[in-house]
C-alpha cells in the first residue's frame, strides 16, 4: 500500500450565477461563526464499491448544480480592517470562484486497507483535500473541497467544508443534494425553520452583545488534554449518501482537528447502530481493545 497519484484539480463553478448580482453579495458571519476561524476544516469522506462506469465526469457536474443552491460553498472569506475602530470583519462573498474538485488514484491500495485495520491507516489522511488548512484561509483557498480517488476495488469521496461557512448538518446535505433533489431541501427547510422559530430577536441580541464583551475564538491546543470532547452526532445520517451506486460500505474523518480525547459519532451501517471514531494514543486504544466490559457496551 502505497501513496496517492494525483490525476487533475478542477475549480468547479456554480452554472447559474449572476456576475451582477452575486459577486458583490457578501453574508456576514455570526459571533458562533467567528469563533471557529482559527480551527481547521471539516473533513469526512465515504467509501463505496467501484462504480462499473467511470463517475469523475458525472460528479463534476452535479458538483456544479449542487453549488447552484448554495452560493456561499463556491465564495470566498472577506476579511475587512477598520482602522478607525481598530478591528476587523469578516464576511463571506458569494462570487462564485468555484469549489476544488480533485482526482486522484491509490492504485496500490484496496478497501480492506481501509476498513480491516482497527485503527485508521495513514493512506486514509491522503485522501483528503485541504489537509491543515485553517477556516481564516478560506480567503484564499476553497471552502468547499471534493477529492475523488480510485482505489483497486473501490472509490473514496472526501470532502472538505469550512466549518465558517458550514456545519456537520449542512455537510451531509451538500452531499446528499443530488448528491435530495426530490423534495430534500424543502425537509431541510423546513427542520432550520424549526429551530429558528424558537430563537427572538431578544435572545439573539443578548448573545451578540454578550459576545462583543468577551469575545471567544477557539485556538488549536487550547482544549484540555484530560478533557473529553463528543462531536458530530448519530442523528447525521452518512450512510444515507448515495451516489446511485448503493450506500457507503464505511465513513472515514480526515486528519483536522483531531486532539487527544476526541470522539467523533455518526448514524452507523446498521439501522439503530452508532458508529464511534475515538482519538487516543495507542496503548490506550490497545487497552481499551482488551477490555471485554467496555467491547461488550460498544456492541449493545
Amino acid at each position: 500500500m502505497t501513496g496517492i497519484q494525483l490525476i487533475s484539480t478542477t475549480t468547479i463553478r456554480a452554472t447559474k450565477h449572476d456576475e451582477k448580482i452575486s459577486t458583490h453579495k457578501n453574508i456576514d458571519l455570526t459571533p458562533w461563526d467567528l469563533t471557529l476561524l482559527k480551527i481547521e476544516t471539516i473533513q469526512q469522506g465515504l467509501l463505496f464499491h467501484k462504480p462499473k462506469t467511470n463517475q469523475i465526469q458525472h460528479l463534476k457536474q452535479t458538483l456544479s448544480t449542487t453549488l447552484n443552491f448554495f452560493p456561499p460553498l463556491a465564495g470566498r472569506l472577506v476579511i475587512t480592517q477598520h482602522v478607525e475602530h481598530n478591528n476587523a470583519s469578516c464576511s463571506i462573498i458569494c462570487n462564485n470562484l468555484g469549489a476544488l474538485f480533485v482526482h486522484a488514484i491509490a492504485e496500490n491500495t484496496t478497501i480492506a486497507d481501509i476498513i480491516q485495520p482497527n485503527y485508521v491507516p495513514p493512506i486514509v489522511r491522503s485522501l483528503f483535500p485541504l489537509n491543515r488548512v485553517k477556516n481564516y484561509e478560506g480567503t484564499t483557498q476553497p471552502v468547499l473541497a471534493v477529492q475523488v480517488t480510485e482505489l483497486i476495488d473501490g472509490i473514496f469521496i472526501g470532502f472538505a467544508i469550512n466549518h465558517v461557512v458550514a456545519d456537520g448538518v449542512m455537510g451531509i446535505v451538500t452531499m446528499k443534494t443530488e448528491e435530495v433533489m426530490e423534495g430534500g431541501i424543502g425537509k431541510v427547510g423546513m427542520e432550520m425553520n424549526k429551530v429558528i422559530s424558537t430563537q427572538s430577536h431578544e435572545k439573539i441580541m443578548n448573545q451578540y452583545e454578550s459576545w462583543l464583551k468577551t469575545p471567544f475564538i477557539i485556538v488549536p491546543g487550547m482544549v484540555s488534554k484530560m478533557l473529553l470532547m463528543v462531536n458530530s452526532s448519530p442523528r447525521f445520517n452518512v450512510y444515507g449518501n448515495d451516489f446511485g451506486w448503493g450506500k457507503p460500505i464505511a465513513v472515514r474523518n480526515g486528519v483536522g482537528n483531531k486532539s487527544n480525547g476526541k470522539v467523533t459519532v455518526f448514524a452507523g451501517f446498521e439501522e439503530g447502530s452508532i458508529d464511534v471514531e475515538l482519538c487516543l494514543p495507542y496503548d490506550v486504544l490497545e487497552a481499551l481493545g482488551n477490555d471485554k466490559l467496555f467491547l461488550d457496551a460498544m456492541s449493545v
